[in-house]
């Protein structure tokens, strides 16, 4: 059966790459129109999924652990503020700030719980829809926004105060005890204030007046010693019985019925703020994916922070009106049944309060020479600054090397296509058979 036909079951190498040979043409023409069409498609998806936006970044050099947070709680206030600044309507402000991103700018080589407190920043603001604004109306209105965050976290100004009590006027009535609880209250508004002012950075504790040599540091431990100084007074005005006793009584009683309201209005806000907090907390519509697939939590969201200050206020307010019922019930307690008629008890009392008045008046000109020299120097505001202005950034979802990376992928697949086609067109016209393997070696 010399005339049979044999065909092989196997492949040798020569006849792999005749294979090869014999498909380049039809592979040439497959790779080419596949590279065509694939590159078409990719571009096309790329147009339509590319989105335009504007970046910019800021450095801080006292950033810490919460400035990422307070950019985001004050989001809506420093775009109102870039707002205005850009010459542009505030109507735009609610749809800028939902469009408005910041992220914190972190190295790609951080171990798995390392401790990183960053820096800097990335500001980032996506074109809104329905609104004809142009590419320097946005790389403009986040200029002002970068220049407005620094400014919040700077404080770039010290707030401006004046102190105008009136202590003539009141000791003409001889109620020391309401005079004293008034100057313990302007004491105390002034010490929250500095301390909140202290508290939002370190370089203002570092901030020295050069003409004075006075820090806002050394006024808060001035007013704190003063409200110590308030107090004993007060314990001399009722334990001394220097005023009128029915006058005395008359008005600690109306100053607990106003505490005891107090303490009934905060702890209707307070479960009402613990309430909505609980409600908010519940819900996973807080928690976001960020730009790096990491998820946003509670912490860093504008609405859970507002919520939460809220309800922090009121729990303090609450336990300050608390406090004052318990001191105040002990005052009616503690009362004497007579007035003390002892003139010079009378006078220190009198002259104390004179001089209370006077230290806190003179505390807050040394605090209006320390916040003049701050504003003018700009102290704080020299420590974070604009590192990159605003321009214009693509984002896009599909980048050129996944591009190249699809049509490399697809035109392999092509000429693999193209050379099985060939080897079954071989095989099928017998070119694998003994009598065509001969004929082709002769």
């Amino acid at each position: 059966m010399a005339n049979e036909r044999y065909e092989q079951t196997e492949l040798t190498l020569g006849q792999i790459f005749t294979v090869a040979r014999k498909a380049l043409k039809r592979g040439l023409i497959y790779m080419l129109i596949t590279a065509i069409l694939a590159t078409t498609i990719l571009f096309t998806v790329k147009a339509f999924t590319d989105n335009n936006e504007y970046t910019s970044t800021i450095s801080f050099v006292e950033a810490d652990e919460n400035t990422l947070s307070t950019m985001n709680y004050n989001k809506s206030n420093v775009v109102n503020k870039a707002l205005t600044s850009s010459n542009k309507s505030l109507a735009l402000s609610d749809s800028i700030t939902q469009n408005l991103n910041v992220t914190a700018i972190t190295p790609g080589n951080l171990k798995d719980n390392e401790e990183f407190v960053p820096t800097s920043y990335k500001i980032t603001l996506t074109p809104l829809e329905n609104h004809k604004l142009t590419s320097e109306d946005y790389e403009s209105i986040l200029d002002n926004i970068a220049k407005e965050f620094i400014n919040t976290f700077a404080i770039s100004t010290f707030p401006n105060e004046n102190y105008s009590y009136n202590i003539t006027e009141e000791l003409a009535n001889v109620e020391y005890l309401k005079i004293a609880d008034e100057l313990a209250a302007e004491t105390e508004y002034y010490f929250n204030l500095f301390n909140s002012v202290l508290g939002y950075h370190p370089s203002v504790s570092k901030f020295v007046d050069t003409n004075t040599g006075k820090t806002l540091g050394d006024i808060v431990i001035k007013l704190k010693s003063l409200d110590n100084t308030i107090e004993a007074i007060t314990q001399v005005i009722i334990t001394k019985r220097v005023e009128n006793i029915d006058n005395l009584k008359t008005y600690l009683d109306w100053t607990l019925s106003s505490l005891q309201s107090d303490v009934v209005y905060y702890t209707d806000l307070q479960t009402k703020a613990k309430e909505a907090l609980d409600a908010y907390n519940s819900t996973l519509s807080n928690i976001v994916t960020g730009n790096n697939g990491n998820n946003i939590y509670v912490y860093d969201d504008e609405g859970y922070i507002e919520l939460y200050n809220n309800y922090m206020k009121v729990s303090s307010n609450k336990a300050a009106s608390e406090k004052l019922v318990v001191t105040i019930q002990s005052y009616i307690t503690n009362l004497p049944q007579t007035k003390n008629t002892d003139e010079a008890t009378d006078n220190y009392v009198k002259n104390k309060l004179i001089e209370i008045n006077s230290t806190l008046s003179s505390l807050i000109e040394e605090y209006k020479t320390i916040a003049e020299a701050y504003n003018n120097s700009k102290f704080v505001s020299a420590s974070a600054n604009v590192t990159q202005p605003a321009h214009s950034t693509l984002d896009s979802k599909i980048s050129g090397m996944i591009i190249v990376l699809i049509d490399v992928s697809l035109i392999l697949i092509a000429y693999i296509v193209a050379y099985i086609q060939t080897y079954i067109k071989l095989k099928n016209a017998g070119y694998f058979t003994e009598n065509k393997l001969e004929a082709e070696t002769k």
